[in-house]
């Protein structure tokens, strides 16, 4: 008799659930069309897509669509999960395979709804046996794969739970918003147009281009100004950043007065929460022509007003001082955490020995303060690349005497965009290119930092 309790229990069970996945998935009806040209009422199954013997080759063919070579992926995908089985050390892995095999099968399907729109397709029972086969593997796999663990786990893994569950929100958050629409990165390849309403339809119509995207950014003769005012802007951000929030967290903790640090705190956290539309206004009534406050000032003095707005030399100054203003308080948060965090015997032994405070702060709390200083530089190296499109494409407010010293990649991007100059296929690239870059940045950054300080290093 079988015991329930037993892992192995489960996993005979999961190889037998994926061979009659897999056997249902090619020999159970798919799907039903109705009409194709001339061929009607057409029943699909699962070993016909995948040997491209429907009888539909030359309609898919004409609308550049391939379903049996991803009902082959699918195939393989599911002839993994079933040899995974079969190791002797059981993990959790086949979980992906066999989501992916589904989803595979699915789009694999869902082909054949993309002819005329009048063509009627539905869904029949074989492939909802296969997709609620599929689930079933899922869940024994984690029970099978949990009960193995639970015999090797000791009570150290156990008082870490509630540790380990913190994680789920921000492993979710990471997986829903970073890993899931990491296929999105495909769209750099392709000339993206509307064929329906599916994105998988307008996705697998849409004509593969290559690296044709690509050269939006390269050819286009604004590439170097703004590729230059990305990377520097960037730079200044990051440099004067760092000194901003590591002396403003400094600042805040060396009052004695706690509640009149937390007032300090709050004013210079509370900019952080102003969206870029409401800044806007407020540097709009500082640098207006006629009404803002500095002209104001200015013809009090007899000195002449300064035309803010077509006055392209003064800018690069107006946007570091308005990140700086926005953006120093928030990151002072994370230094303010590690002061608080430091042991307060090392500056007690440093005052008995007649340190003065600037000498503690010099010689403790700078030097500590190293390794996350170093770590979040490299974090924002890796977004060099990337440029605060809110503050730039708004604190202008439309000015084109100013786009020498505002055009960024982001801007440029957004505005191409809104023209009807670039198409979706453009933007991915884009975005993908600004992802690898920062990626090798960070890689780099992290590499210069292992031969200067080993111990600081991100990996």
């Amino acid at each position: 008799m079988a015991d329930p309790t037993s892992s192995k229990t489960y996993w005979r069970l999961l190889q037998i659930v994926l061979l009659v996945a897999m056997v249902s998935l090619l020999f159970a009806p798919l799907t039903w069309v109705a009409k194709v040209g001339a061929v009607q009422d057409i029943t699909i199954f699962g070993f016909q897509v995948l040997f491209a013997s429907t009888g539909l080759e030359p309609a898919l063919q004409a609308l550049s669509l391939d379903p049996h070579g991803i009902m082959l992926i699918s195939i393989a995908l599911l002839g993994v999960a079933l040899l995974l089985t079969l190791l002797p050390k059981k993990s959790f892995f086949p979980v992906a395979f066999i989501i992916l095999s589904a989803a595979f099968a699915a789009l694999s399907v869902i082909h054949f709804e993309w002819f005329e729109r009048t063509t009627k397709a539905n869904m029949l029972w074989g492939f909802w046996l296969f997709l609620g086969l599929s689930f079933i593997a899922i869940v024994l796999t984690i029970i099978g794969g949990g009960l193995a663990r639970l015999k090797v786990r000791t009570g150290e893994f156990k008082s870490h739970m509630a540790l380990l569950m913190m994680l789920v929100p921000g492993v979710l958050f990471l997986i829903i918003f970073a890993y899931l629409p990491m296929p999105g990165v495909l769209l750099s390849f392709k000339n993206f147009k509307l064929h329906g309403q599916s994105i998988f339809e307008n996705f697998f119509k849409s004509a593969w281009v290559g690296l044709n995207n690509f050269n939006f950014i390269f050819a286009t003769p604004n590439a170097m100004i703004m590729t230059t005012n990305t990377v520097l802007y960037n730079l200044a951000f990051i440099a004067l950043g760092l000194l901003a929030s590591v002396g403003i967290a400094v600042g805040i903790t060396e009052i004695s007065n706690r509640r009149t640090a937390k007032v300090y705190q709050t004013m210079y956290f509370l900019p952080y929460f102003l969206s870029w539309v409401v800044v806007s206004y407020l540097v709009y009534a500082l640098l207006n022509n006629d009404y803002g406050v500095i002209n104001t000032l200015l013809r009090s003095w007899n000195m002449k007003p300064i035309d803010w707005y077509a006055s392209p030399q003064y800018w690069p100054f107006i946007y570091v001082i308005a990140n700086l203003w926005k953006y120093a308080g928030n990151g002072s948060i994370i230094y303010m955490a590690t002061i608080v965090g430091m042991d307060a015997a090392l500056f007690e032994a440093a005052s008995i020995d007649g340190a003065s405070r600037a000498r503690q702060i010099w010689h403790i709390t700078l030097p500590l303060l190293k390794p996350t200083a170093i770590l979040l530089t490299i974090l924002n190296i890796g977004r060099i690349f990337y440029a605060d499109f809110g503050m730039f494409y708004l604190l202008k407010r439309g000015s084109g005497m100013l786009k020498t010293v505002s055009m960024v990649i982001d801007v440029y991007v957004y505005e191409s965009l809104s023209k009807g100059t670039i198409n979706i296929g453009m933007v991915a690239a884009v975005a993908l290119y600004q992802s690898v870059v920062g990626f090798v940045l960070i890689l780099l950054t992290n590499w210069i930092v292992s031969k200067i300080s080993p111990d600081n290093t991100l990996l």
